[in-house]
């Protein structure tokens, strides 16, 4: 024990002492060292503003505009039957779901919103109404030059609007006057309804200048939606800049969105008998393979699969349930089931084309439709108790699923064209897409990638110059120090702190000129950022918010270059002081310049 307490304190010993000879020797030789340390530091100047400018990028178009256009991961229901509209049903359900499968979630936020014109004093321009729940972040993060954010929920002739400052210079208005929107409901019908602004937002950025801020429900009423529905579910994490894990949670929320069988449990009536029943949808008309399925799961009694694709509002029935209704082929009966956001039930007619034993895995009190039966009533109107059967029952693929899955996109190209292909479609029923902002904004983060190349560019840059510089300023400097490299050896300095003062003298430039580097860039981006630079209309008006140059300096970055920087000069160094080190006493003490 006392033999290593000796050693290490004859350690520390050594490093006190080659530290104060490698510091005296750095100040002494402080004019040749001067141009390399100017080069270091301007490297390091160079990689601070740039990695503080992409931060900025990033934070601006994702934690300021994409976070509040789409949340970080989006759920996106698209329903077509007569018309296509976005918009999921049941939101409890997919919010249930998300909570369940999504890892470090911050909020789930139900998106009520639309796009429309904005009518002014006299113009007019284009607009993103977006609905805010009482109880959202927004009005925490949001400071408004005038008014106060709650003034959307006084009770008023008008309800309350926010809008960008500059947004309401464009249209000629200001607080307290009254603007007209006009927008479709997710039924395609016209609304033209009138706001009072009621604060005014400083504007930032050219992109979020389009957006207007009014009371969510105020706004679910005008787009005709019930109290569970909502067009999309937009998801904030808790890690915004993990494009990576964003991904992989979008990828896991899309397997656990599978869809089970569109089917409800309703009552059916013939005359004055009535059963409760489970009632799916057959795919006839959009799967080949429904037929043998059909053959090798539902046993006909009476009728033939047939008779339903010829007869549309036919329905086969299980035999104990025709039973129970005293039903046979041909018979008229009533289908009634109570929709999840209404008290009033949807009522239909069916006549019997089929009796068929009970399917296995099914309840004995079940009965068969044709799919376009739903696409009357049953997507509009889901039901509040809707009928279940396991996916891995032999005929669950031959029902009408709830909704069908989207494939992911992996960027914005491809999600494009995908739903230009989906577009050219003819079809009916609903689709489930999951999309993550990093998809949607992928033109950004290729910008994003361009600016970190430039910052990669900078490092090779900054090594060569470290590299040339290093061994240019340490070859001189052993060259020079000869004869007192072999006087220290000779008065007992081991190799190993010969060694270690000329590396330390490196690493100590390289600190230093890595700090002055830093604070280089912090003024630098300071001077930049108190330009005032109005680019309005401009594209490149999305790099500045309230028409200044945004950075966004983050401590893992600096941290992440500063090392980099005196690593790579300790390696160079480290290899270039062997020469010193393995200089014999002798010839040291006999060297003359």
């Amino acid at each position: 024990m006392t033999r290593i307490l000796r050693f290490f304190s004859s350690r520390i010993r050594s490093t006190r002492m080659t530290s104060k000879i490698a510091f005296r020797n750095l100040m002494r030789q402080f004019r040749r060292n001067v141009l390399l340390s100017a080069g270091i530091a301007v490297g390091m100047c160079i990689l601070v503003i740039t990695a503080s400018f992409t931060s900025g990028l990033t934070d601006i178009i994702f934690n300021k505009i994409l976070v509040y256009m789409s949340g970080h991961i989006k759920v996106v229901m698209d329903e077509y039957t007569t018309r296509r509209s976005d918009v999921i049903r049941d939101t409890a359900r997919f919010t249930r779901i998300i909570m369940d499968n999504v890892d470090g979630i911050k909020s789930v936020d139900p998106q009520i919103s639309t796009f429309g014109r904005i009518v002014g004093n006299g113009k007019t321009g284009m607009v993103a109404l977006v609905g805010v729940a009482k109880d959202a972040d927004f009005y925490k993060d949001t400071q408004l030059e005038s008014g106060s954010p709650r003034d959307m929920y006084k009770p008023d002739v008008f309800p309350g609007i926010l809008m960008y400052k500059n947004a309401a210079k464009d249209l000629n208005v200001g607080m307290n006057d009254t603007v007209t929107v006009r927008f479709q409901t997710v039924y395609g019908q016209a609304q033209a309804p009138k706001f009072k602004i009621v604060g005014l937002i400083p504007s930032s950025n050219m992109f979020m200048d389009v957006a207007a801020f009014v009371d969510q429900e105020t706004l679910r009423g005008l787009l005709n939606l019930k109290p569970n529905e909502s067009l999309a579910l937009q998801i904030v994490t808790k890690y915004p800049g993990d494009a990576q894990k964003v991904i992989a949670q979008a990828d896991k929320l899309q397997k656990a969105l599978a869809p089970g069988a569109a089917g409800v449990k309703a009552t059916l009536s013939a005359g004055s008998r009535q059963a409760n029943a489970d009632v799916f949808a057959l795919r006839l008309e959009t799967s080949t393979s429904i037929l043998g399925l059909v053959k090798n799961n539902l046993t006909f009694l009476k009728g033939k699969i047939a008779d339903l694709r010829q007869q549309k509002d036919g329905i086969i029935l299980t035999q104990p349930l025709a039973d129970s209704i005293g039903a046979t082929i041909g018979t008229r009966i009533g289908y009634r089931y109570v929709p999840l956001d209404s008290a009033d039930p949807v009522d239909q007619q069916f006549v019997v084309t089929g009796i068929v034993k009970p399917v296995s895995q099914f309840a004995e009190a079940t009965a068969f439709v044709h799919e376009e039966a739903f696409y009357k009533t049953y997507f509009w109107n889901i039901p509040r108790t809707p009928a279940v059967v396991s996916p891995d029952a032999p005929f669950f693929n031959a029902l009408l699923p709830e909704w069908e899955q989207l494939e992911r996109s992996p960027n914005t190209d491809a999600a494009t064209k995908k739903m230009r292909a989906l577009n050219r479609e003819a079809w009916k029923g609903a689709r489930v897409d999951v999309q993550t902002m990093f998809e949607n904004a992928s033109v950004v983060i290729d910008l994003q990638r361009g600016l970190n190349m430039v910052s990669v560019i900078a490092v090779l840059v900054l090594f060569f110059v470290i590299l040339i510089g290093v061994v240019n300023t340490m070859r001189m400097s052993i060259r020079e120090r000869t004869r007192e490299i072999g006087t220290n050896r000779a008065i007992g300095m081991q190799r190993n702190d010969v060694r270690a003062v000329f590396v330390l003298e490196i690493v100590f430039l390289a600190v230093f000129a890595c700090v002055v580097g830093t604070a280089l860039g912090f003024g630098f981006m300071s001077l930049l950022g108190s330009l005032t630079i109005d680019l309005k209309d401009n594209p490149f008006s999305m790099f500045f918010v309230n028409k200044h140059l945004y950075f966004y300096p983050t401590a893992g970055a600096i941290i992440g270059n500063f090392v980099i920087i005196v690593f790579v000069s300790f390696i160079i160094a480290f290899f270039t002081a062997r020469r010193a080190a393995k200089l014999r006493v002798a010839d040291a003490l006999r060297h003359h310049e």
